[in-house]
């Protein structure tokens, strides 16, 4: 069983630049840093995380034994974490969603940002949460939210929110370790915002379309293909075995 060591600063510019610091310097798994204040917090794609006192600046450090491969999903289990957490608080169930891979949307609004950062025998999880305060603008093109738009949160307490959000964190934690993604899949398609919605991406330098339907237990998205890129890929494939079976005929 991991010992999760909930440790609680005034401030710093970062609560993962500094529990990468202390990870590098040997601290164990389950180590957590809480900062009351966070002056230069930093999300995904290098973006500056908007801190605002007031919300949840968190890290955690882990060191799971894990093929490579599977070390991209971790900020699906976090994320999902952070969805059961909030979800625990009271607020309606319906409003509360996981953007993929781990962004979550009350009413289709940001709450949260996770960072994942990896290294060579270590990975430091860093959460901003939302609970008094949201920023005008987050950088994502989706309109920001906190919890104090949904419920009363003037009792909340930082300390308590962190040490109950760790609690779900390694509680997956542990099942994944064995498990990877496969005990989770249900909770997450379920609860997986813009499900059935058409989708635009690129594959190589062909922008398709699809619909979500849910992801894969590696973690990945699963798009449904529209019918006509559908048919074009059997055609394809038709054409590919016939060749081969005239090429082999001759």
């Amino acid at each position: 069983m991991i010992n999760i060591n909930l440790q609680i600063i005034e401030e710093c510019k970062s609560t993962n630049e500094s529990l990468i610091k202390l990870a590098k310097e040997g601290y164990p798994e389950g180590y957590s840093l809480l900062s009351i204040n966070q002056t230069c917090g930093r999300g995904t794609r290098k973006k500056k995380w908007i801190s605002i006192s007031g919300n949840l600046f968190l890290s955690t450090l882990i060191r799971p034994n894990v093929e490579i491969t599977k070390l991209s999903q971790i900020s699906i289990i976090f994320g999902l974490s952070l969805f059961q957490f909030i979800n625990s608080l009271g607020l309606n169930k319906k409003q509360i969603k996981i953007k993929w891979p781990n962004d979550i949307l009350i009413e289709s609004k940001k709450v949260s940002g996770i960072l994942v950062e990896r290294f060579e025998n270590f990975c430091v999880i860093g959460v901003g949460l939302n609970i008094n305060s949201h920023p005008c603008e987050n950088n994502t093109g989706i309109k920001s939210t906190c919890l104090s738009n949904y419920i009363d949160t003037s009792d909340f307490k930082l300390s308590m929110l962190s040490s109950q959000l760790l609690e779900f964190f390694y509680k997956n934690y542990n099942i994944w370790l064995s498990n990877f993604l496969n005990p989770f899949l249900s909770q997450i398609n379920s609860n997986l915002a813009f499900l059935n919605n058409k989708v635009d991406f690129n594959h190589g330098k062909v922008i398709k379309s699809g619909k979500i339907i849910g992801i894969n237990s590696d973690g990945n998205l699963k798009i449904l293909l529209k019918l006509e890129e559908l048919i074009s890929k059997m055609q394809l494939l038709y054409h590919w075995v016939k060749n081969f079976q005239d090429i082999n005929l001759n």
